[in-house]
């Protein structure tokens, strides 16, 4: 089970007026978040693309071992 898994099983029940109420700020509080802080996510977001590849790791035989 992982961690978002285990966060969902520990919600309390709500009543119905309380589950809307619960989205409906939880909506609200997202597209506040996103408005302010989309522009650094996107730039970190293509900085992540246009970053180069990890080289691949060394196969090849160590030819002097450390002992």
């Amino acid at each position: 089970m992982d961690h978002q898994d285990h966060l969902i099983s520990q919600l309390p029940a709500l009543s119905d007026r309380s589950a809307s109420d619960l989205l409906d700020l939880l909506q609200a509080l997202f597209a506040s978040l996103d408005s302010h802080y989309y522009v650094q996510a996107a730039r970190y977001q293509r900085s992540l693309r246009a970053a180069p590849p990890c080289p691949p790791p060394d196969t090849s035989p160590d030819t002097n071992p450390p002992f």
